[in-house]
């Protein structure tokens, strides 16, 4: 059995102490008090000989280091405080493809399985403008359409052409609220109001529902407007009947005879000439009564630009 000991010897200035050493302790020198101690040797600052060091040279001192060389080798160039990769590495130099360049097979692996390409042109996909749609046309190629104006279609060319924006938009307008009148002269609807450019022709269809409050005679009376000079007009679509056309500008009779929600549906097209506008819903009593006529929520105006 080995027991610890202690050693302690002073000479002079010199003092030697060693206590308890254990295997592979050093002896060192503390020159600000002059003694000299055994310590570990992470205690005394000084690194293992048998670790795996990664070392430019071999040294002596040294039982396991891992030599790397004094620069980097292999794919790797420069030195080992700015190393660099080399062109070529794995056998290949990894060439970006181009856009253009023509791939005979290539395999993509998804989340269902392996699926190949063959034959196929690889072309940049970044688009370049601002709003834009992307498309691809009869070559597989990546191509960009403006946006079309506003409200505009977008109309397709069948299979051997572009799509493209027509001249059609539509437009579509409803009510979000109740709207009353006591009155028997027309008045504006609030909502149901579409801006119409000079020399656009367009078609439109009004469906919705009215009430009138009271059993009284009121009734309403219902027509559009339309800017100067504009031709076409509207009719009235009730029960499959349609009447004769009313100019824009006159109204139709809705009569009812009591109290009571009724549903109610216009059609009617536009030519309008050289002066912009509006293309406007109007409503009002047939006869003026305190009880108000309404036109009821969710009354909805849809309108089709066919030209220009």
């Amino acid at each position: 059995m080995r027991l610890p000991f202690h050693v302690h010897l002073k000479l002079g200035e010199w003092e030697l102490s060693i206590g308890s050493p254990a295997n592979g302790d050093v002896l060192t020198f503390n020159s600000t008090n002059r003694t000299f101690r055994n310590q570990t040797l992470a205690g005394a600052g000084i690194a293992p000989s048998t670790a795996d060091y990664l070392v430019g040279t071999a040294l002596a001192g040294l039982s396991a280091e891992i030599v790397a060389g004094a620069t980097p080798g292999g794919e790797l160039g420069g030195t080992w405080g700015t190393p660099t990769v080399a062109a070529t590495h794995s056998g290949s130099s990894h060439a970006h493809l181009p856009a253009g360049a023509q791939v005979n097979s290539v395999d993509i692996v998804t989340t269902t399985g392996t699926q190949t390409l063959t034959n196929k042109t690889l072309t940049d996909p970044k688009l370049t403008g601002n709003w834009k749609l992307p498309y691809t046309n009869g070559s597989a190629v990546v191509t960009e359409l403006a946006l079309g104006a506003l409200n505009a279609l977008l109309q397709g060319s069948g299979t051997a052409a572009a799509p493209a924006f027509s001249s059609w938009a539509l437009t579509v307008k409803y009510k979000a609220a109740d709207e009353s009148v006591v009155n028997n002269t027309l008045q504006d609807d609030d909502d149901l109001v579409v801006a119409v450019a000079a020399n656009e022709i367009g078609v439109f269809l009004l469906i919705g529902r009215w009430e009138e409050t009271a059993a009284g005679v009121a009734d309403m009376i219902a027509g559009f407007t339309a800017p100067t000079g504009a031709a076409g007009g509207f009719q009235r679509m009730s029960n499959g009947n349609i009447n004769t056309a009313t100019a824009f500008g006159g109204s139709i009779l809705e009569a009812v005879g009591g109290s009571q929600v009724s549903g109610m549906a216009y059609r009617g097209y536009l030519v309008n000439g050289a002066n912009a506008g509006n293309l406007t819903f109007q409503f009002a009593q047939n006869v003026t009564d305190a009880a108000a006529t309404k036109v009821l929520k969710g009354t909805t105006l849809i309108y089709v630009k066919v030209a220009p």
